[in-house]
This record gives C-alpha cells, structure tokens and sequence, in this order.
C-alpha cells in the first residue's frame, strides 16, 4: 500500500514538473523580446494621445499596433493622417518629428508601440487631447 502511495506521489510530481516547465518554455517564447527596442504599452483612456520623440530629436523607426476595433489616429508633421484600426503599422520617424497617437474612440485602447534604431533617451507623455 505504501508502495502504491509513493508511486501516486511521484507520478503527480513528474507530471506537475513536466506541465510547469512546459508553461514556461511557451511563457519565455511568447514574452520574448529584441533587447534593443523600447517597447511602451501605456494604456490610452478615451480622448488622449501618447506623444513620443527622441531627447536628442534625432530620427528612428517605430511599429505601432493596435488590436482592437476602436480607432487610433497617428499624426506627424509632414505625413497625412493615419487610422489605425486592428491592425500594425511600421514606420521611419524623421529627424525633429513628434509622434502623436490619439485615442479618438469612446473606449480604452491598449496600443503596442515598439520603438527601434535609436541612439538617444526616448520621451513619452499620455496626455489630453486639445
């Protein structure tokens, strides 16, 4: 009988180590990241905008994504408009560009902004739009 115990015990145990290393194994591959971007996730309540340039205002290249059906709207100088709706988009930021993200939905969007190619501090700021 307490062989039998024993045996139950180690089986669990193998077969919970197995399963937690399994959730970490696909946990690190999900969460994996380039070590040389900047990613922000800052979460954009209705009617603000997320306002992103380089300290030294040099230039660099950005993906934003936004997953949800509620409307982004991407302003640069020089650049018409750009709506974003469930989708990403790349793109090169020239030197002395700001970079505005509005959230013009009536919904909090949470948009993924990878920032990369750059050599300088990186300076964002959520704020209302005016």
């Amino acid at each position: 009988m307490n062989k039998l115990k024993n045996d139950m015990k180690n089986q669990i145990t193998i077969s919970c180590s197995i399963l937690l290393l399994s959730i970490i194994l696909v946990g690190c591959s999900v969460l994996h990241r380039d070590p040389k971007s900047l990613y922000i996730m800052k979460p954009l309540a209705p009617s603000t905008k997320l306002s992103i340039c380089l300290e030294d205002r040099s230039a660099f290249d950005m993906d934003i994504q936004n997953t949800s059906k509620d409307t982004l709207i991407l302003k640069r100088a020089n650049h018409k408009d750009q709506i974003i709706v469930n989708n990403k988009i790349s793109i090169a930021v020239d030197p002395k560009v700001d970079i505005e993200i509005l959230n013009v939905s009536r919904k909090e969007i949470k948009p993924t902004v990878r920032i990369y190619n750059h050599k300088s501090k990186v300076i964002n700021e959520v704020s209302d739009i005016k």
